[in-house]
């Protein structure tokens, strides 16, 4: 049955790739930079390298393989863009085949709806559709696919080989070689405590509840309960199964602190940032991914808080009180999660205001007080959530009924104000918009060209960086008392001197229309971080409020 699976995927994939390739035989996006290098290595020519790529040459040397066992065959310029294409499309239909052989390695012979699960992988629509161009995604799922088959097989020097070959296409898997080896190490150590353990009343596979409990019971086997010599055998087990992954993590931090980052060409584009949202991005996306697997246990989840039975049919199989405790527990992670995300919520919040406050400063002679005082409201607000999340952190952790419901009322406010903020903005964007033009013509005549003002300075400023002149246009100018035929330096680009309407350089346009434009930005950015954080917020009332309830049912049925 796999095999028939594998031949139809590969035939769908072909024939897609060769469906695309008329389409747009021309390179997308980074094929620009990954064609041109995979063809030099191709042609034997390893010294050249295009200083814009990033990864490793472990994709090339790949191609660079396969247009030599191609070019035996006689199949044309084996390094064509349409052959580097179908590289990946026959990696593509390898993943299934992969991922089956995991399967196997893990639970045994594999049932025919199993089969089907082996279509994951490769049908993973960020992989699949990425998988008809010259990228280094399919080479590099492939390659931590046959990490992850080798471990389960045990044989961890090969699969720490292979893991060496993934990150030479992308640096990145060495997370998943470092988690591969820990996972191992872990299994490992589970295995000699459970024959250590085959004697005692207490065995291993009874606290399977959570992985807190199994490491105290391998803390307290290894400590107390066994004697020198297997101590001895566990750590010669322990350097069998560890050393051929810290082989390859300490050759790459090595490699990086030499290269002075683990990027390989264009460092300065490619620098390593904290990137918050990103976190935010993968929860949504992760659980838009796997919604048909979370929503079953989500319903019974919330089903086994309302009774013990039904927790029961959660995977709890102990006492009314242990249920409980379960949930319980389930609850608290939940709310400290959220409250994490909360307190970078609010950071994000107060980093927002700061630097609305900076890039608006230069702005606040031609800005009324509402707008001017929004970055101090959102500093305010920032603080706010993060002291908010204080609560919630201590309420979930010391399963205070007290400090929880104080945190939900408290989000409950803010979630209110943040509402009514946003309501008001919109009612009063005209007039805002109105105010600030108002402000702007009435300025351009105040303005003295012989001083050094502030309101000056406020000009020059917007009108460099907007690369414009006047409120409405450079004539508006012509109104200001002390106009004697040239304009402000800074309506007259990069010259440094001021210009007449019959310069070349005289910026024309003028900078209302581009402030708004500058402004509808930033609000719609702030908009859409509001939505976001809301949508939070409410996840988290509904969460601190489930957990009080638990709290409550907890102490009634103790």
């Amino acid at each position: 049955m796999l095999s028939g699976i594998l031949l139809v995927f590969l035939l769908i994939s072909w024939n897609i790739s060769v469906y695309l390739f008329s389409v747009n035989p021309s390179l997308v996006v980074d094929e620009v930079y990954h064609v041109p290098q995979a063809q030099r290595y191709c042609d034997g020519n390893f010294s050249y390298w295009d200083p814009k790529i990033t990864t490793p040459p472990g994709l090339y040397v790949f191609s660079a393989l396969m247009s030599n066992i191609l070019g035996k065959f006689r199949i044309g310029d084996a390094c064509s863009v349409f052959n580097l294409r179908c590289h990946n499309v026959l990696l593509l239909s390898l993943l299934p085949f992969l991922v089956a052989r995991i399967l196997e390695a893990r639970k045994g012979p594999l049932s025919a709806p199993e089969v089907l699960l082996t279509m994951t992988v490769p049908c993973f629509p960020v992989l699949y559709f990425t998988s008809f161009f010259y990228y280094t995604e399919t080479l590099s799922v492939a390659l931590v696919l046959i990490v992850i088959w080798m471990r389960y097989r045990r044989w961890h020097l090969v699969a720490a080989i292979f893991g060496a070959f993934s990150t030479m296409v992308r640096q990145t898997n060495i997370i998943w070689l470092g988690l591969i080896g820990a996972d191992a190490v872990f299994e490992s150590v589970i295995d000699f405590c459970k024959l250590h353990l085959k004697k005692k009343k207490l065995e291993l596979n009874q606290l399977d509840l959570n992985t807190p409990t199994i490491l105290k019971v391998i803390y307290t086997t290894v400590v107390h309960n066994m004697h020198r010599k297997k101590r001895f055998d566990l750590l010669l087990k322990i350097l069998f199964v560890a050393v051929p992954y810290v082989i390859v993590l300490g050759a790459f931090v090595a490699f990086a602190i030499w290269n002075g980052g683990i990027v390989v060409g264009d460092k300065e584009a490619h620098t390593l940032t904290l990137h918050t949202p990103q976190i935010l991005y993968f929860a949504l996306f992760t659980s838009a991914m796997t919604w048909p697997i979370l929503l079953p246990e989500l319903r019974l989840f919330l089903v086994g808080l309302k009774s013990p039975a039904g927790m029961t049919r959660f995977r709890f199989r102990r006492s009314a009180v242990s249920i409980m405790e379960g949930g319980m527990k389930c609850i608290k992670f939940l709310v400290f999660i959220f409250n994490l995300l909360f307190a970078l919520s609010g950071l994000a919040i107060l980093a927002t205001g700061a630097i609305m406050e900076a890039a608006y400063k230069e702005y606040l002679q031609f800005l009324p007080n509402e707008i001017f005082s929004a970055p101090l409201i959102l500093i305010i607000v920032g603080v706010s959530i993060f002291a908010i999340a204080f609560f919630g952190c201590c309420g979930a952790m010391k399963e205070s009924n007290c400090l929880i419901l104080t945190f939900a009322v408290l989000l409950g406010v803010i979630f209110i104000l943040e509402i009514s903020v946003g309501i008001a903005a919109y009612v009063m964007k005209s007039e805002i918009e109105k105010d600030i033009s108002v402000r702007m013509t009435k300025s351009v005549e105040q303005v003295k060209f012989d001083t050094d003002s502030i309101l000056k300075r406020s000009w020059d400023v917007i009108q460099t960086e907007f690369k414009c002149c006047g409120s409405s246009n450079y004539t508006d100018w012509e109104k200001n008392p002390t106009f004697q035929s040239t304009y402000p330096k800074s309506c007259c680009g990069e010259a440094g001197t001021a210009c007449t309407a019959s310069s070349d350089t005289l910026y024309r346009s003028g900078c209302l229309d581009k402030l708004s434009d500058f402004m509808k930005d930033n609000i719609t950015i702030i908009g859409g971080m509001g939505i976001g954080i809301a949508f939070i917020q409410l996840i988290g009332i509904v969460f601190a409020c489930r957990l009080s309830n638990s709290i409550q049912n907890e102490y009634q049925t103790v």
